[in-house]
């Protein structure tokens, strides 16, 4: 039995079109909330200056709920050689976290056909198109 042929051409003008809309709709939003986003950012540096001025982390407002500081910490590898020679010379590897290179992961399925031991794997696919110019 032989299976029949779509013609996706419709889909996948429908699936476009409505794609494209959402990312112009997605540009507005995003444009009409920079004025909010900055008063936000206001807000939330008065609050931090007031609580640091207290000398407080938090706050309880009665009925709202609690306002409270947190750190975010970013540690970024500037110099790989530096750091690597550092980790490895002074034994301190707690320094480093665990984490597979993506690109050599696939590198090495493509060679060896099964991921490195210890590795889980997972692929996402999706749909993308590619406009004529």
């Amino acid at each position: 039995m032989e299976e029949p042929q779509y013609d996706l051409t419709e889909t996948i003008e429908a699936w476009r079109s409505l794609r494209e809309d959402v990312r112009e709709r997605e540009k507005v939003f995003e444009g009409s909330l920079a004025e909010d986003k900055t008063t936000v950012k206001e807000l939330e540096g008065m609050v931090l200056a007031k609580l640091h001025e207290l000398k407080l982390t938090s706050v309880k407002i009665e009925g709202k709920g609690t306002a409270y500081t947190s750190k975010r910490t970013s540690a970024k590898v500037e110099s790989p050689d530096d750091f690597f020679n550092f980790v490895f010379v002074s034994g301190r590897t707690e320094l480093l976290e665990a984490r597979a290179s993506k690109k050599a992961v696939e590198e090495y399925i493509e060679a060896e056909k099964v991921p490195p031991p210890g590795v889980r794997v997972e692929v996402a696919e999706g749909l993308n198109f590619r406009s004529k110019s």
